[in-house]
């Protein structure tokens, strides 16, 4: 077990044990997520807790690969074998130990996944794992990745599921004014666990949000984005509404994305690799290479930016630069794929504009760790150079529309990728390949349930992504 993460250590196992006395911490909730992105979890008495947190709590491994967004099983010839359909053990990060703001006497710790009780070695299918794995390969570079992501949703009536109000007035300071009760409590509680917000406006959508927060180093920004997520929709609750995370709750509306900012900083210099201070208004040779990984995996990262089906509906309607639907690259252009910004050592960074909010941060941030090191390892060179203009789609730009355009085709190009599969092994491949074909045929139930009627199946699109 990795004792750097806190799982075992001694000292931060004592802190904890006089927390829960000294704050009347009475139950724990441990959570981790499906591969859905999804968050599941069981919740303890304290005292059993601190009694089992080193020896670990028994979890049902097919929950992380066999679970529809709505709890419908999904079967799995490799999941549902006798082997592997047992119990895992839930190993909790005592790291991530937080008590809830929102909830009574209640704290929360996420959780690593073994594959067995006292093996220590975990699940090939659990997405926390999957991703730190990728972390410790980049450590061995001598590297660190240091990331955030700008999570979009919506908020709507709890019960119709629609937006609050019809105004879409960007930015404006008195429709900010109207939402700050909501937003000034999911402020607060983000702050309360340690996902250090910074600042809340409307979006360009009715009853659209955006709160952004810090960034953070290592497998801890990933953490932040699913922490942030659990924290938006269950504060959003307890205030009588409802925060939805999937990627196009309503068909003539923007996407909701969550567009991912990164640098890479040295172990042993602890300096941005990205910024080369003899070439300050450029990206650095290093920061290049990163990017041309990047690009040369792009279609099958897409599949772990845009994971579902509901996210390529727009693929489909009225095209809308400013979605960055594209890989072109550009300095500070907001309509390429890419966008780099390059402002000082600090501020240096990459965003990856086309991960939705129904991204699983765990999954793709893997997924751009494997591909920006393959820029590393081989030096790769960016073959384009970068985009001043709007990236539309005129014929000038017709390379840069080579990406997958639905769900289907995203997952051909994940499964064709060489490095993708040998990092995320055949078996991981395979569960994800076979529940994503499932949400397909989900879908295809819809439309023809709904025989037509567009509300009908707007409507039944809603409920069965309302647990993301």
């Amino acid at each position: 077990m990795d004792t750097k993460d806190g799982i075992t250590n001694g000292n931060l196992y004592q802190e904890i044990s006089e927390s829960i006395t000294k704050e009347q911490i009475h139950f724990v909730r441990l959570e981790t997520e499906d591969i859905n992105s999804v968050s599941r979890g069981i919740l303890l008495d304290a005292d059993y807790f601190l009694e089992n947190a080193k020896e670990g709590f028994g979890f049902p491994l097919g929950l992380i690969g066999c679970i529809d967004f709505d709890g419908k099983h999904v079967s799995n010839k490799i999941l549902d074998s006798g082997t592997t359909y047992g119990n895992g053990a839930l190993y909790p990060d005592l790291s991530t130990f937080k008590k809830l703001p929102w909830r009574t006497n209640v704290a929360s710790a996420i959780c690593d996944l073994s594959t067995t009780f006292g093996d220590l070695n975990t699940s090939n299918f659990h997405t926390r794992s999957i991703c730190k794995q990728q972390f410790r390969k980049l450590n061995q570079l001598g590297f660190e990745l240091k990331s955030a992501s700008e999570y979009e949703y919506y908020v709507v009536n709890k019960e119709t599921l629609k937006p609050l109000d019809e105004t879409d007035n960007f930015v404006s300071t008195l429709f900010n004014e109207e939402k700050f009760g909501i937003a000034s409590q999911i402020m607060y509680s983000l702050k309360k666990i340690g996902v250090f917000p910074e600042k809340f406006h409307m979006e360009c959508a009715p009853s659209m949000f955006e709160i952004t927060f810090k960034p953070s180093f290592g497998i801890k920004g990933p953490d932040n984005a699913i922490r942030y997520r659990s924290t938006v929709k269950e504060v959003c609750r307890k205030e009588g509404v409802e925060a939805l995370f999937m990627t196009t709750p309503f068909k003539d509306e923007y996407k909701s994305t969550s567009n991912f900012n990164h640098s890479l900083w040295s172990l042993t210099e602890r300096t941005n690799v990205f910024y080369d201070a003899a070439n300050s208004h450029k990206l650095s040779e290093k920061g290049q290479n990163w990017l041309a990984g990047l690009k040369a995996h792009s279609k099958a990262l897409l599949c772990l930016a845009m994971p579902t089906y509901n996210c390529y509906h727009h693929f489909q309607e009225e095209f809308k630069p400013m979605m960055g639907m594209n890989t072109a690259w550009g300095y500070d252009n907001r309509t390429a794929g890419y966008r780099v910004k390059v402002i000082n050592e600090k501020s240096t960074l990459i965003e990856h504009r086309q991960p939705t909010s129904a991204v699983n941060p765990y999954l793709y941030t893997a997924g751009l760790l494997i591909a920006g090191m393959d820029g590393l390892k081989r030096g790769l060179q960016l073959t384009d150079p970068p985009h001043d203009g709007i990236v539309d789609n005129e014929p000038e730009c017709s390379p840069y529309f080579d990406i997958p355009k639905t769900l289907d085709e995203a997952l051909r190009c994940f499964q064709e990728d060489e490095l993708f599969v040998k990092e995320f092994g055949e078996e991981f491949i395979e569960v994800y390949v076979t529940l994503k074909k499932n949400e397909i045929q989900r879908i295809e139930e819809m439309k023809k349930l709904s025989n037509g009627d567009e509300k009908l199946l707007w409507k039944l699109y809603t409920k069965y992504y309302q647990t993301l």
